[in-house]
């Protein structure tokens, strides 16, 4: 896999503001599915492990901050 670093930041910050959402499991892997954000990276995002995207959630709803330049 090779990201440009414009594309992965791009892709981190929809990633979190995801997370932020209060959304199941499953509403987060169809957004996931079909979010054109996520498309560069698809095949990684595929491959997410349901439970680790719960913890990523709760983590994220509980300490992320977003940087405002973002």
């Amino acid at each position: 896999m090779a990201t440009d670093d414009e594309t992965l930041a791009r892709f981190q910050s929809a990633l979190l503001l995801l997370l932020k959402e209060d959304l199941t499991e499953a509403e987060v892997r169809e957004r996931l599915e079909q979010d054109p954000a996520f498309e560069p990276l698809r095949a990684e995002v595929r491959a997410f492990d349901g439970r680790a995207l719960g913890i990523a959630a709760r983590v994220v709803k509980k300490w992320a901050r977003r940087d405002p330049k973002h």
